[in-house]
């Protein structure tokens, strides 16, 4: 009776079409049918001993910064609603951005185009400041969290902030 159960689930976005592009064979309407699957079968005292931390890569390969904020905010306005819906409590952990080998954000740092531009650049930490005002406003800045993953196989680089010289300052600014 005192054990509690935290389930983490990559949810990415709540936007199916960017779901199919970056090839998450499930969207929005998929996870919030397995909830309401599951909280059917969980009685009230076992709904307060579960809960849910839905995964969002803010900045997949194929979005802007701008558009990474948009449907951040999205996610954690339809998960809020949700979670009171089924009195589950699931949260929304944020991942900046994350470039791992072997993916298409891997795929997408490395070209380059001809002015020596990156087809995928990391999300700016001014835009994941934008997000935590916007949530803060809407009384929702308790319901998220952020940070890197510890479980994510093979990370090359993850959230940096571009100098004005068009190089890459990593954590500690460390230089490629």
């Amino acid at each position: 009776p005192n054990q509690k159960l935290k389930i983490y689930i990559g949810l990415e976005t709540t936007d199916d079409f960017v779901a199919s592009i970056v090839r998450k064979h499930y969207g929005w309407m998929d996870f919030e049918n397995a909830l309401r699957s599951l909280a059917v079968e969980l009685s009230p005292e076992e709904k307060k001993r579960f809960s849910i931390s839905a995964y969002n890569i803010m900045k997949q390969w194929c979005t802007t910064d701008r558009e990474a904020l948009e449907e951040s905010g999205r996610v954690v306005e339809k998960v809020t609603v949700l979670s009171r819906e089924l009195g589950i409590n699931i949260e929304v952990k944020h991942e900046p951005t994350i470039v791992s080998r072997g993916t298409d954000q891997h795929f997408f740092f490395h070209q380059v185009d001809e002015r020596g531009e990156r087809q995928y650049k990391n999300l700016s930490y001014f835009t994941v400041a934008e997000l935590v005002a916007r949530l803060a406003e809407k009384g929702l800045a308790g319901r998220v969290a952020f940070g890197q993953r510890d479980d994510i196989d093979d990370i090359e680089t993850n959230a940096m902030v571009a100098r004005p010289d068009n190089r890459v300052c990593k954590p500690f600014c460390v230089n490629e």
